[in-house]
């Protein structure tokens, strides 16, 4: 096992610093800022979708900065089984909203301004979950593009949706995945801790979409096609990670998705251990059952040849998007399934007398000599700190991010052998973030 372990990790650990050089020497490969103003973000109708459980705290102050962006665009709010005042308070913002505009709507200046809400009230017995939730409130979309926003996400400026509009006129992607940041990350150490891992994500996402890999999607802040989501035949809604699920669906249907460093949404960081750890627990579990799910997939687009008469730039992407996606299946699946079989035995022999303490600390903490490179890395991408508070600070995190080998444990034991599911639950909230 340990040899399994080492091999899968070196390779690895190669792949990571192919990456990291990659994306230093290309950088962002798109930059909005170069598009902002190059129209009025009328040539594109999106359709903003938010799907809210029990988000009384922050559905209103969601819509308020939403109607403050500019450019052509509909709101869509799906009110998922709420047991909280969030169907009420939707309710009443809308009719507060629309009797602004009552009687004045053939004047041209509130024509342009007014943005049509539509709202979903899901029924008690209504099949539980995101995904679920995702594809009834699809069908009210009218947009030629769908923005997924979880109940606290919003935009950093009112520009964004045209800068958008912009890039998707001019390269027609499938679909988006935007930069995560984190509105509360000074709350408290969680949250904190929180934050540096969105902006782990953002180097790795970014770093995959310079080399040209398969870049996933993460929740909130998607735009995606919505001709793309009628030919993969919308959300799986037995899947508790929507997000990977549809990454893997895109994926396998030959549709791209790409990255944008900017512009940016904001979302809300757990802030307590319980939804620190439900939130965790079951991001890795969807992502191993979607790995499950697909394994056969992925191996085979792995070592299966494309035709001859592939233009040679679509073999080339075709081969660093399945290169990509099989790398992360062994960082994802098979590492950490090698780790812990290895940590246990190794622990099992230092039980017998038979073990080495050198090589249990090594193993113990490989994961964290993973990280700590892409730390310091993604601290100078993102942060104005001197060399040695970094270094602190990757030590710290990398040694953090162990947390996830031991989640991964009993999300093994769960796959293994308990068969009840995992249901997706929204994590507390701060009102006013």
């Amino acid at each position: 096992m340990i040899v399994f372990y080492i091999f899968f990790i070196f390779i690895f650990f190669i792949y990571l610093s192919y990456l990291i050089k990659k994306v230093e020497s290309v950088g962002n490969l798109f930059d909005l800022n170069l598009t902002k103003g190059k129209n009025d973000g009328s040539r594109c109708k999106f359709s903003i979708l938010i799907c809210a459980h029990n988000e009384e705290s922050v559905i209103e102050k969601t819509l308020k900065e939403i109607l403050g962006l500019a450019g052509n665009f509909e709101i869509v709010v799906v009110d998922d089984r709420s047991s909280d005042k969030t169907g009420k308070i939707v309710d009443e913002f809308v009719s507060i909203y629309n009797k602004k505009f009552d009687n004045k709507r053939s004047e041209i200046s509130n024509i342009n301004s007014y943005r049509e809400i539509k709202v979903l009230h899901r029924d008690k017995d209504s099949k539980p979950g995101k995904s679920a939730s995702l594809n009834d409130g699809i069908k009210l979309c009218s947009g030629t593009y769908i923005v997924m926003l979880d109940a606290d996400s919003y935009f950093s400026d009112k520009d964004d949706l045209i800068r958008i509009s912009n890039f998707v006129s001019e390269f027609e992607p499938d679909a988006i995945q935007l930069r995560k940041i984190s509105s509360n990350p000074n709350y408290n150490l969680i949250s904190y801790l929180s934050s540096l891992e969105l902006c782990l994500d953002s180097f790795m996402q970014k770093s995959r979409n310079a080399f040209g890999g398969a870049v996933e999607l993460r929740g909130t802040g998607m735009v995606i096609k919505s001709d793309v989501l009628k030919y993969v035949g919308g959300f799986d809604e037995d899947s508790i990670t929507d997000d990977l699920e549809m990454s893997s669906r895109l994926f396998f249907n030959g549709k791209k998705i790409v990255f944008l460093e900017y512009p940016f949404v904001y979302e809300q960081t757990v802030f307590d251990f319980s939804s620190w750890w439900a939130q965790r627990f079951r991001w890795l579990e969807g992502s191993l059952k979607r790995y499950i799910k697909y394994s056969s997939l992925i191996i085979k687009r792995s070592f299966t040849r494309k035709p001859k008469d592939d233009c040679a730039k679509g073999l080339s992407e075709s081969k660093k998007s399945n290169l990509d996606f099989f790398l992360f299946f062994i960082s994802e699946f098979l590492v950490p399934f090698f780790a812990i079989l290895s940590i246990f035995e190794e622990i099992g022999l230092l039980i017998l007398g038979k073990g080495n303490v050198i090589i249990f600390l090594i193993m113990f903490f490989s994961y964290s000599f993973l990280i700590f490179p892409v730390s310091i890395y993604f601290l100078k991408d993102y942060f104005k700190i001197g060399f040695f508070r970094r270094v602190l600070i990757s030590v710290f995190f990398s040694c953090y991010m162990l947390t996830w080998m031991f989640i991964m444990f009993f999300v093994f034991k769960r796959i293994l052998f308990d068969k009840k599911p995992t249901m997706w639950v929204s994590p507390k909230r701060l009102g006013g973030v």
